[in-house]
């Protein structure tokens, strides 16, 4: 090859080179770069995850990098949201299994992967707001509220408190447990499995000393920002945080929503009637290849409850 030529082809590899090398994305300090690799630990349903699928050549997910880097640094330091809340990003161009098989259609894409739940397309929770770091980070804490207020019931919040004020009282808190055990027959029975924690935890503290009801809030809610409570558990773990605080005397917070801007008041409602949510399909990102398993990992033919969505 002639000098020239051979100059002039060094120099286009290096283009080449430097293009994609501007063209990669850099990482974001406190964001999870997602690969078929570690894509089952980090959405392994112990935490929140909040998911941006993007493209190297995204305009819009260019824009959107300052933004994420502004949540992860602000999820990092408020102490409600660390450990609860996991920010992550997929490159859907090197990662086309993972884009495919939830299903992502369009760029940027921002979805959250609720703790607690199998990461499927269907279970995810898309954002809809506008792509700035405020935004985010309000989609954020309306999952944090929500925890904080899921599984309370109104009609037996004022009992619990009454029990609250009687921490460490065993004679006090007799008639009370009395009290709160005739109330939950009167419960709508799709709250019946919600009632049963605040009877649970009332028997629980007959025998505890005084602040009992506080210390055991704060060990579990260690326990959950941990990100280190099995799935099959977290939901239960979460439910209790959450009754705890009616014993505490904590009164439930609205959240005012702005539907003009998208925000769905189902959003995050629970769906404990899924037919699919024992069952976890396992996908070797790799090949394609899907599995289903049971909780404790092993292979098992998919019969769905009687009813439930194909």
């Amino acid at each position: 090859m002639q000098a020239p030529l051979r100059a002039l082809v060094l120099l286009a590899l290096a283009l080449g080179c430097a293009y994609a090398s501007e063209e990669a994305a850099a990482p974001i300090p406190g964001v999870v770069e997602l690969t078929a690799d570690n894509w089952r630990s980090v959405l392994s349903g112990k935490q929140h995850v909040l998911v941006e699928f993007y493209t190297p050549y995204c305009g819009g997910c260019k824009a959107l990098e300052p933004e994420l880097r502004q949540v992860a640094a602000d999820v990092e330091a408020d102490e409600d949201l660390k450990g609860r809340f996991v920010i992550a990003k997929a490159d859907a161009d090197a990662e086309k299994m993972l884009a495919e098989w939830f299903q992502i259609k369009k760029f940027p894409a921002l979805r959250m992967y609720c703790r607690a739940r199998v990461p499927t397309h269907s279970n995810a929770r898309d954002y809809v707001g506008p792509n700035t770091a405020a935004g985010l980070l309000r989609f954020i804490r309306r999952k944090r509220w929500h925890d904080k207020t899921f599984g309370r019931l109104d009609e037996l919040d004022e009992i619990a408190a009454k029990a609250g004020q009687a921490s460490g009282d065993k004679a006090k808190l007799r008639p009370i447990f009395k009290e709160l055990k005739a109330a939950v027959k009167d419960v709508d029975q799709y709250d019946e499995p919600t009632a049963e924690v605040y009877v649970k935890v009332l028997k629980k503290a007959l025998d505890k000393p005084a602040g009992w009801f506080a210390s055991e809030r704060a060990r579990l809610e260690r326990l959950v920002a941990t990100g280190s409570v099995e799935v099959h558990k977290a939901k239960d773990m979460i439910r209790r945080v959450s009754v705890l605080g009616a014993f505490l005397g904590e009164e439930v917070e609205e959240f005012e929503l702005d539907e003009e801007a998208g925000e769905d008041p189902d959003d995050f409602e629970d769906d404990e009637e899924e037919g699919w949510k024992s069952i976890i399909q396992a996908v070797d990102m790799k090949t394609g290849q899907r599995t289903l398993l049971d909780r404790d990992g092993k292979p098992v033919e998919l019969v769905p409850k009687e009813g439930a969505a194909s």
